[in-house]
């Protein structure tokens, strides 16, 4: 620590010129705009999010119902898997898994929309 004699003349008596921030409260406001009904908001409704998890349950169910060689490929491809990588999963080449996912998906339009296709 310095000596008063360092520090100069009257410094050691004078307060500091910085406000003490403990002693000073601070209230920041939050930026309030108005809300706008117009303005969409990126999430789901209630409403979509049931139709999407009554959608993907229908999904489910139509793709158990498949037979297990239009099964198979639809799984795969619903994983993320193309033709290319399939086929030898399932000891097939890729135009056999092609030929395969085009029976399954039509298969699963008409289990989906069972009144579509009467």
């Amino acid at each position: 620590e310095l000596a008063d004699h360092d520090r100069g003349a009257g410094q050691a008596d004078r307060p500091s010129r910085r406000p003490a921030l403990q002693d000073q409260a601070v209230v920041v406001q939050p930026r309030r705009a108005p809300l706008d009904d117009a303005m969409p908001s990126g999430d789901p409704t209630p409403h979509d999010q049931v139709e999407a998890e009554d959608l993907r349950a229908r999904l489910t169910e139509a793709v158990r119902a498949l037979p297990l060689s239009l099964r198979q490929p639809a799984v795969l491809t619903l994983e993320g898997f193309s033709p290319a990588e399939i086929g030898p999963m399932l000891g097939l080449n890729a135009n056999a898994v092609s030929i395969r996912l085009t029976r399954a998906k039509a298969a699963l339009k008409d289990l989906m929309n069972p009144e579509a296709s009467s």
